[in-house]
């Protein structure tokens, strides 16, 4: 029941991380006319967390893989965001950018390795059946 609970509570951090994405995208594309690209950047990466989240809650076997690509997706999604949005103080952003690491990914990782037991044990199982 925990790791439901953690699974969906997480949600709505990871989707301020990913509408950075979007945001750093329709920034460094801004002028060149293909503005729009950071809108549909931005939907497929709340899809993907759509999937990523869907997997993780049913304990799919493959769901670490994707856990692990959208850990990283959010960090880099800051990290476009705070660097692209012209903000003068670098010091500033990779301070941020750690601190997202060291507040948000880094837990994630970690809780999501502790549960790790679960999609072993899911990945035994035969659906269907």
């Amino acid at each position: 029941m925990l790791y439901k609970l953690f699974v969906f509570v997480r949600a709505p951090i990871s989707i301020i991380c990913l509408l950075c994405l979007s945001l750093g995208v329709e920034v460094l594309l801004a002028g060149t006319g293909v503005d729009w690209l950071g809108f549909v950047v931005g939907l497929g990466a709340l899809a993907f967390l759509g999937v990523t989240t869907g997997k993780l809650a049913h304990c799919r076997p493959d769901a670490l893989r994707f856990t692990g690509v959208l850990l990283a997706l959010e960090l880099l999604s800051v990290a476009l965001f705070l660097f692209t949005v012209g903000l003068t103080d670098t010091d500033f952003n990779f301070l941020m950018v750690g601190a997202t690491l060291l507040l948000w990914t880094l837990p994630n990782a970690l809780l999501i390795y502790r549960w790790r037991g679960k999609f072993v044990e899911q990945e035994g199982k035969t659906p269907g059946v």
